[in-house]
C-alpha cells in the first residue's frame, strides 16, 4: 500500500510511519513545517483542494495524526477547529477525490464516551466538541466510496525523536514541584504509542470502517501518579480527593487563570471535575503492563 501520513513527524504519527514500513507498505509524511523525515511540506488549513488532491494521486490510503498548535492568538474554540477538524476533511476530501479508498483518523476516547455516557456532559467542553465534529465531519465526507476507522485514543505514554506527549509535561512538572498531589477518585484507560500505531496501521490494511478504541491497562488517578512518581526517582504520597473538593479547586484555578491572563486551556478547567472524576476505562485490547513506556515518557519530559 501507497500511504501518506498527514502529521507523521508527530509523536503518534512517527510511530504510525515506523510500524507501516516495517509491515512492507510504502510512506510518505507530510507535516506543516519541513524537517529531515518530512516529504511534503503542506499546510492543511491553506493548501488547495486541488493541489492537495494531484500531491495524493497514486496513494491508496491516509492517516491523519495532526494535532493543535502549542499557541495562538485564536480562541481555544478556533485553535481546536483549525487544529482537528478542518485539517482532517480537508485531508480525507482530497483523499477522495484523489481515488483513495482508505483512511485512517486518529482521534480521542473522548468520543467514545460521549457516544456511551452522554449523561456525563463531556460534551461540554470544547475539545470534546471538536473531536466530535472531526470524527462525525470526516466520515461523512469519506463516504461510502472510502472507508475510514477512528482510533480512539486514552492516554498514551512513549516517546518519539523530540517528542512526549503533550499532556505529560504539566503532570512531569507538578511531580518534579514540591507542590502537594492531589487527584480525583476516577481513573482512566491508557496505551502505549506502539498500540496506536499498530492498530492504525491494520485499520488500513483490513480496509476498516470502525471506531476502533485501543487500551493496555485501566489505572485509577492516582495509581497511575503514583507509577509516574516511581519512574521519575521522587516518589510521592498522592491523595485523592472528593468530586465537591475538586470542583472548588478547579474553579479556582479557572479563575485566577483570567485574573493572570493566563492562556486559554483546550480542556475548560473550571469542569474538569465532570471529567476525571469518572471511570474512563475500556475494554483492554492486549492487557499488559505499561512500566516501560511510563519510565520512558517521565524520563524523557522536561
Amino acid at each position: 500500500m501507497m500511504i501518506m501520513v498527514a502529521g507523521g513527524s508527530g509523536l503518534l504519527g512517527h510511530h504510525v510511519v515506523r510500524q507501516a514500513r516495517s509491515r512492507g507498505h510504502k510512506v510518505a509524511v507530510m507535516a506543516r513545517t519541513r524537517r529531515p523525515g518530512v516529504d511534503h511540506a503542506v499546510d492543511l488549513t491553506t493548501v488547495t483542494q486541488a493541489s492537495l488532491a494531484e500531491l495524493l494521486a497514486g496513494y491508496d490510503a491516509v492517516v491523519f495524526a495532526g494535532g493543535v498548535l502549542d499557541e495562538g492568538s485564536e480562541s481555544v474554540e478556533d485553535r481546536l477547529r483549525s487544529g482537528y477538524v478542518d485539517p482532517a476533511v480537508t485531508l480525507v476530501r482530497a483523499a477522495r477525490s484523489a481515488g483513495c479508498t482508505r483512511a485512517v483518523l486518529l482521534g480521542s476516547y473522548y468520543v467514545h464516551f460521549q457516544r456511551t455516557h452522554p449523561e456525563w456532559r463531556l460534551a461540554r467542553h470544547p475539545y470534546v466538541r471538536a473531536r466530535l465534529s472531526q470524527a462525525n465531519e470526516a466520515r461523512e465526507v469519506a463516504g461510502a466510496e472510502m472507508s475510514l476507522a477512528t482510533i480512539q485514543i486514552p492516554y498514551v505514554f512513549g516517546v518519539a525523536p523530540g517528542r512526549v506527549p503533550e499532556w505529560s509535561n504539566f503532570w512531569v512538572k507538578w511531580l518534579r514541584s514540591p507542590i502537594p498531589m492531589v487527584v480525583p477518585s476516577g481513573g482512566t484507560a491508557v496505551t502505549s504509542v506502539k498500540a496506536v500505531a499498530d492498530a492504525a496501521v491494520t485499520a488500513l490494511e483490513e480496509r476498516s470502517d470502525a471506531d476502533i478504541p485501543v487500551a493496555e491497562e485501566n489505572l485509577s488517578w492516582k495509581d497511575m501518579v503514583l507509577r509516574m512518581a516511581a519512574a521519575s526517582g521522587k516518589p510521592r504520597a498522592v491523595r485523592e480527593v472528593p468530586a465537591p473538593v475538586l470542583r472548588k479547586m478547579a474553579r479556582f484555578t479557572g479563575a485566577v487563570a483570567k485574573l493572570t491572563r493566563a492562556p486559554e486551556q483546550l480542556m475548560d478547567i473550571g469542569h474538569l471535575d465532570d471529567v476525571y472524576r469518572h471511570e474512563m476505562y475500556l475494554d483492554l485490547t492486549a492487557p499488559r503492563s505499561l512500566d516501560a513506556e511510563i519510565a520512558e515518557t517521565v524520563q524523557a519530559t522536561r
